[in-house]
């Protein structure tokens, strides 16, 4: 076979794999945001206070926390696709379960069990992205994937605009059950590649190729060793910081603003935005960070995090409007899921190609306290009195401290490509 031929196939096989993640990354957004968008409901049905509330919308977030671990780890021994596909059929099972609870406890057994197969499927969706693609293209195809929890987010907003009623609350859960398991499922079974570690050959650098031979690193040598700990510390603190403020702006936004005097529908209306602002905001953090890589010009990512923080400030403190909120969570929403989308393309890049699940793993597992602390702890502020505007207020420190760590992580793999 001649080397176009094999660019040409490698190519192909790259498409097929980070076009197949896309679409597993629209339900996957689908099921994680199904709490949120339904918790106005919910709350309302099983008689439900705040901090019950808060616990609904974390429960599902700390078991991605443990099937990151383990669906990371397990695609290093036994390849991604197979990792993925059983964590669809885990959490698309779960969520259609849960429309037969018939108790607040088992109403959070069920969202926590939804959470392991959420939490299994992304490194593997991540990992797929980054091995299919020529090492210049890889932010952007992470940024693609994580597209599609912005477009699963904004139907399953769209969905609860239309049933907003206790007595239409399991509709949502329905869809987010039946359809992956009839359309994703298969489509991954007989399309994805069956050996997506050939792509990765192909379409690997000199220092990945070399990765490949070598034997399965270690759980603490993959993550520290070899100069890797203060990078990995710095990826955990990243993704932790701001998964905490993507997951309180998609689990409790909704539910503040109705606090702040919007209707349900009206909140929804609003929920449809900052998830589709996730689109764009992905795909061109992608494309940005690709490019500001191969230009050195870090710093310029500042912007992003800095135009975060003002979306929020207009969040908090703008008047009371359908408009003015829409505005403010389309601006938050491109810049944190922006944010989030270079945090999560270059945590690959920061592991060895064959310890790299169990990296990138441990990465969304830790950022997961993040994302199911945050909505827990917003939870815990409502009941003790903080207003709306006092809560999104308090995201600003923890958005600049995530923007920090992009910059330092950023700045150092660049640094180790200008020395090879």
């Amino acid at each position: 076979m001649t080397a176009d031929a094999v660019k040409t196939k490698g190519s192909f096989r790259g498409f097929m794999s980070v076009f197949l993640c896309c679409l597993a990354a629209v339900f996957e957004g689908f099921d994680l945001q199904v709490p949120g968008v339904s918790a106005p409901l919910v709350s309302s049905v099983f008689s439900m206070d705040s901090i019950d509330t808060g616990y609904f919308l974390s429960l599902s977030t700390f078991g991605m926390l443990f099937g990151a671990l383990i669906g990371g780890r397990l695609s290093d021994h036994i390849g991604r696709k197979w990792v993925l596909i059983g964590s669809i059929v885990i959490y698309s099972v779960f969520t259609l379960l849960t429309v037969f609870s018939t108790s607040i406890e088992m109403l959070f057994w069920l969202r926590f069990l939804t959470g392991l197969g959420l939490g299994g499927a992304l490194p593997n969706m991540f990992a797929l992205g980054v091995e299919s693609v020529e090492p210049g293209k890889r932010s952007t195809a992470v940024g693609l994937i994580l597209a599609g929890p912005g477009v699963g987010g904004a139907l399953v907003s769209a969905i609860a605009g239309m049933t907003a009623t206790p007595e239409q609350w399991t509709v949502i859960y329905y869809v987010g059950g039946i359809a992956p398991l009839l359309t994703v499922v298969p489509l991954l079974i007989f399309f994805l590649p069956d050996r997506p570690e050939e792509t990765a050959i192909e379409n690997a650098n000199a220092s990945d190729k070399q990765d490949i031979n070598k034997a399965m690193p270690g759980i603490m040598e993959t993550l520290f060793g070899e100069g890797r700990a203060i990078r990995t510390l710095a990826v955990w603190t990243g993704l932790l910081s701001i998964l905490l403020v993507l997951f309180v702006l998609l689990s409790w936004l909704p539910t503040l603003l109705v606090d702040k005097g919007l209707s349900i529908a009206e909140a929804s209306i609003i929920q449809i935005g900052i998830n589709l602002s996730a689109i764009p905001g992905s795909i061109l953090a992608g494309v940005i960070l690709d490019y500001l890589l191969k230009r050195n010009l870090i710093a310029l990512l500042s912007v992003i995090f800095i135009a975060a923080i003002g979306g929020i400030i207009l969040l908090a403190t703008g008047p009371v409007s359908v408009g003015v909120m829409f505005l403010g969570a389309t601006l938050a929403g491109v810049t944190v899921i922006g944010g989030q989308t270079m945090l999560y393309a270059l945590a690959p890049v920061c592991y060895p190609q064959k310890g790299r699940g169990t990296g990138v793993g441990f990465s969304v597992a830790v950022g997961r306290f993040g994302s199911a602390g945050g909505p827990l702890i917003t939870g815990y502020l409502v009941a003790f009195g903080m207003t709306s505007a006092q809560v999104l207020l308090s995201l600003i420190p923890i958005a600049g401290l995530a923007g920090v760590m992009t910059l330092f992580i950023a700045g150092s793999v660049r640094k180790e490509q200008d020395s090879k």
